[in-house]
């Protein structure tokens, strides 16, 4: 993983910059990942939800346990 800076970013746009880099990270990980077997798409969540949760973002793909 490399971490990235981004220069003159609007106070206040961190957030919206870090969605818009999500979304190309996402497009970038799945065009490598082009198999769609179970542990791949597993994986590519994992390394989704890992990257987000780096950047104080809410995970997208975490499964939720039923409360019993």
């Amino acid at each position: 993983m490399v971490d990235v800076t981004i220069k003159n970013v609007p106070e206040g746009a961190e957030l919206k910059v870090k969605a818009m880099a999500m979304i190309a990270i996402e497009r970038f990980i799945k065009a490598r990942d082009v198999k769609v077997a179970k542990e791949v798409q597993s994986k590519f969540e994992s390394d989704i939800d890992a990257i987000l949760e780096a950047n104080s973002l809410d995970k997208k793909f975490e499964k939720v346990a039923p409360k019993e």
